[in-house]
């Protein structure tokens, strides 16, 4: 455990004793962040924004304990702070427009001083109140496209791989990851959640009886805790994306290991689902408007995908080594094998996390209980349609087709019940 523990009181003197970032004469405020309700989802750990009238950083210290569990929580290593680090400036020489810039880290007290990215907007918010980013998919495709390549085998030399393996392994962040999105809830991690239906709690129940949802859960599983393919983010879903209508930046890395291609743009997918089915009950918008809006997120899901592969592509031609870039046929296999893949470890991590015994924004916004238990069982069954039939998903088109038509059978069969 570190030292020293920041607090309000005292990371502005921790910020001018250890950077020139400020004046001497600079009269500094502080926020700590997720106090607003739009600058964190509940789940952020020590985040604090300091500045003045002219800049701005961010101090971010890890703790042995999740901010939101408290120190009766599971404890966790503090070592996920220098990870972190490395992982920031590892991307940040990959694809700088994307990352945060780091101004000091402090191994010591497990503390770094970053960039702050207030100016910008956390996607999951902008979402829930239907913002569109026509930039967006190609952005984030060439994101994961040049994150995946310039960390995998097919580029860089074997021993330099072999590096990253040894370094990334984070086995305590591993492991929260591998149980939270392949295996049930625990029923007493129920935090966060506001004034639940007791329904809500029926829904994962309900569909972990199915016996092919299982073993497809625990495949994936296996999948996951086996394959070193690139260094990948770990948590990547919509609250960890700032973006405006020009840029994006990509945060919160204390995840990160060595893992699944597929991983991190089937994480963020999970979000995409959840949105689409959550925008079949918002009634505060027309019913014209919520349709618009989801059409928006399947069309955004091709466009990832497509841009994800135009970019990759292009990378793999230009700089894989010639044993992978001469076999004919190896990349097309490895496109083809990505989007399967994908497509499964967004259902999982849809499945679990929706039905799960914390609060989910995506869904927290529809004020009637009624609607948001239908909207996550809506969300819950695309994705054990996606699971249960991905073995037939050959591109990422298949994936849209049971995502639509699974909403369209869900909304007719539940107008059936109610005449």
């Amino acid at each position: 455990m570190s030292a020293l523990i920041l607090t309000k009181e005292n990371v502005a003197a921790y910020v001018r004793e250890h950077t020139s970032l400020f004046p001497e004469d600079a009269v500094l405020r502080v926020h700590e962040v997720g106090e607003g309700g739009t600058d964190g989802d509940g789940y952020v750990n020590f985040l604090f924004r300091v500045w003045d009238q002219e800049r701005s950083c961010v101090v971010k210290q890890a703790r042995e304990y999740f901010k939101m569990w408290g120190e009766e929580g599971n404890r966790l290593t503090v070592e996920r702070n220098r990870l972190e680090v490395d992982i920031l400036r590892i991307r940040s020489a990959i694809c700088p427009q994307y990352i945060p810039e780091v101004y000091y880290c402090d191994v010591d007290n497990n503390i770094f001083v970053m960039e702050d990215l207030s100016g910008m907007h956390i996607m999951r918010f902008e979402l829930n109140s239907m913002k569109i980013f026509p930039n967006f998919p190609r952005q984030i495709g060439e994101y994961f496209a040049s994150c995946n390549f310039f960390t995998s085998l097919e580029y860089l030399p074997d021993r330099v791989f072999r590096g990253l393996q040894a370094k990334f392994i984070n086995p305590e962040m591993r492991e929260i990851m591998e149980a939270f999105i392949f295996l049930p809830p625990d029923p007493d991690r129920a935090r966060g959640l506001e004034d639940p239906d007791p329904r809500e709690f029926l829904i994962g129940p309900h569909f972990w009886k199915r016996v092919r949802l299982r073993q497809e859960m625990v495949r994936m599983r296996n999948i996951f805790m086996r394959k070193t393919e690139c260094l990948i983010h770990g948590d990547l879903h919509t609250s960890n994306i700032f973006l405006d209508q020009e840029n994006m930046k990509v945060i919160d890395m204390e995840y990160t290991f060595m893992g699944p291609e597929a991983h991190d743009m089937g994480y963020l997918t999970a979000n995409c689902i959840s949105e689409y089915a959550a925008f079949h009950f918002r009634r505060e918008f027309s019913e014209e408007e919520c349709g618009r809006f989801r059409v928006y997120l399947l069309t955004k899901l091709h466009d990832i995908y497509a841009c994800y592969c135009n970019s990759y592509r292009d990378l793999f031609m230009r700089y894989a080594k010639p044993l992978y870039r001469d076999l004919p046929g190896y990349l097309d296999e490895k496109l083809s094998h990505f989007c399967y893949e994908m497509a499964a470890f967004a259902a999982c991590s849809n499945f679990t996390r929706t039905t799960g015994m914390c609060g989910y924004p995506d869904f927290d916004v529809i004020r009637d209980p009624g609607l948001r238990v239908r909207a996550k069982m809506l969300s819950a069954l695309i994705s054990v349609n996606i699971l249960e039939n991905h073995d037939r998903i050959g591109g990422i088109g298949d994936m849209i087709d049971i995502i639509s038509k699974t909403a369209g059978y869900f909304m007719k069969a539940t107008k059936t019940a109610k005449r």
